[in-house]
């Protein structure tokens, strides 16, 4: 496989890195590869994880988009419709497969600020309580703090 090309679906040995992606290794260990599209349908990379473990997953390249269903979630977003967060990108793709309507997303990088891909969306499901909280420290990470003088203190002009 060529370093540039990316596939839509497919199995793939893999090596996967400390800082959480993956390289194409012809001795390593055999994953399920799923590419990522952006908002405009665009395949801007690659998510893979091992069948035996799919709770864990490595990037190819990690940088473009954060989430499973970006196009999906930016529709929902425009119409104030509800999405549904799923865990994995093998639920994920178990979900997009089988369903005919709604949006389903999965967070693959929980480390950058989702509250601006969220703006808009009327609801959010989530697969499970653990799911929805970890949902909402993230928004809440990304919220300014909001603070007011102590009462009693002087203020700076």
């Amino acid at each position: 496989m060529s370093e540039t090309t990316l596939p839509r679906f497919g199995r793939l040995r893999i090596q996967p890195l400390a800082s959480g992606n993956y390289r194409p290794s012809d001795d390593g260990q055999w994953a399920v590869v799923l590419g990522v599209q952006d908002r405009f349908d665009e395949l801007v990379d690659c998510v893979a994880w091992s069948p035996d473990d799919p709770g864990r997953w490595w990037l190819r390249y990690g940088e473009e988009v954060p989430l499973l269903g970006a196009r999906g979630l930016a529709i929902a977003a425009w119409h104030g419709e509800p999405v549904t967060l799923l865990p994995t990108p093998e639920t994920w793709l178990q979900a997009h497969c089988e369903r005919s309507e709604g949006s389903v997303i999965c967070v693959m990088d929980w480390g950058v600020n989702l509250a601006e891909l969220f703006e808009g969306v009327s609801r959010v499901d989530c697969d499970s309580p653990d799911l929805q909280k970890r949902l909402q420290w993230t928004l809440r990470a990304w919220e300014p703090q909001i603070t007011a003088p102590r009462q009693g203190a002087r203020r700076v002009a």
